[in-house]
């Protein structure tokens, strides 16, 4: 490859989607799901953390190059130091929507996440990968789709030809905040989340702020939410506040309230789908915070629950939010929700490969279900939907 272009880090605001901003930095562009401003409101660097992983981000041109080089510095999560991260992170390449190319990175910086809440970061070189898109005669519509599970500083992108912007988007836009399960950090490649597994079968426009451990409710995250110009609003909630036992039903609730309150004053009119969560046998009705053990898999903290103390569960959680959007918020008619436990419940365990967190596999029949009560009129996923497809 003999006389690749130098694509300007300044010009790539117009190629990317999926991101709030790009932040320069030292050597290098950061794309950002989270907007920089909400780094001064975040109780600890962990959502930061999880949060700048690239997923969704995509770089989307019309391009005739049969090749684009990235050199990136990728940072992934390793779950001890000296041990590799669990996950896979990968660039992909698709064509008119059909991905021909992925590029597995297996160096760069690590973060080790202690089982005290600290950190230990192994430094590591910048990467550089090359997709190959095939040639072309005329220029055509190529993504590339960043890691899910990383960090990204682009530092140089490289192409055989220009790459221009893509036409906006003609599909609906739906925008998506939940937990780690909506992260799916073990889907295989970056178009294999269960939201965006359902996004590709549904021919929608998808911006994904799933950030693993921290659907807290947090009003800065409500806040960039409402900034999103959208025509669906899908929420997945109540999981990560019982993992980190983080509230109570008096802080819950109200938290819940305000969030949503957040959301539908920069969406006005546009349908908001409230998800409660999936199965997870271990915190149905055992309290957090939940813990990693030995064998790899989560656990509760039992403890005797008093009537009337507030500790949430799963269970308690959707009981919460069921009462939340049916009973007190009546009066917004494009408010709807749904049962998490419809997308994946207790039969399903076996796809939970730590007791929490579903299979490449669970994250597919999560979204294959998803999909198929979107197209369902009958159904309250059916009914939020009906205005987009």
């Amino acid at each position: 490859m003999n006389g690749l272009l130098d694509i300007p880090l300044d010009g790539l605001a117009g190629l990317m989607r999926g991101v709030t901003e790009l932040e320069s930095v030292p050597g290098g562009i950061v794309p950002l799901r989270l907007p920089a401003w909400t780094r001064t409101q975040q109780a600890d660097e962990w959502i930061e953390l999880w949060g700048a992983h690239t997923l969704g981000v995509r770089l989307v041109t019309l391009t005739s190059a049969s090749h684009i080089r990235i050199t990136a510095t990728v940072t992934r999560m390793a779950p001890a130091p000296g041990e590799e991260p669990l996950f896979v992170a990968g660039f992909l390449a698709a064509v008119d929507g059909v991905g021909v190319d992925h590029a597995v990175v297996s160096d760069g910086p690590r973060i080790v996440t202690l089982a005290d809440r600290s950190r230990h970061d192994d430094p590591g070189p910048a990467t550089t990968v090359t997709l190959t898109i095939g040639k072309a005669d005329a220029p055509r519509q190529v993504e590339v789709w960043f890691p899910h599970s990383a960090s990204v500083v682009i530092h140089r992108v490289e192409s055989d030809a220009e790459l221009l912007p893509a036409p906006p988007s003609e599909r609906p836009r739906w925008v998506h905040h939940g937990s780690s399960i909506s992260h799916s950090l073990e889907a295989l490649t970056p178009r294999e989340t269960w939201p965006q597994l359902a996004a590709t079968e549904l021919d929608l426009e998808l911006t994904n702020l799933a950030i693993a451990g921290n659907a807290q409710l947090d009003p800065f995250v409500a806040r960039t939410i409402a900034a999103i110009p959208a025509d669906i609003v899908t929420l997945k909630l109540g999981v990560n506040v019982v993992n980190r036992d983080s509230m109570r039903d008096r802080a819950f609730v109200p938290a819940l309230h305000g969030f949503l309150d957040l959301v539908r004053e920069g969406n006005p009119g546009v349908p908001i789908l409230v998800l409660t969560s999936i199965a997870s046998p271990a915190l149905e009705s055992t309290p957090g915070p939940s813990t990693k053990g030995a064998d790899g898999m989560f656990t509760g903290s039992p403890r005797v629950i008093h009537p009337g103390d507030g500790t949430l569960t799963l269970a308690r959680t959707r009981e919460l939010v069921t009462n939340a959007v049916l009973k007190r918020r009546v009066a917004d008619p494009d408010l709807y929700l749904a049962d998490g436990l419809e997308l994946f419940g207790l039969g399903d365990s076996d796809l939970l490969r730590d007791g929490l967190h579903p299979s490449a596999e669970g994250y597919g029949l999560i979204a294959a279900r998803f999909a198929a009560r979107a197209r369902d009129s009958t159904h309250a996923i059916g009914e939020a939907f009906a205005r987009v497809l």
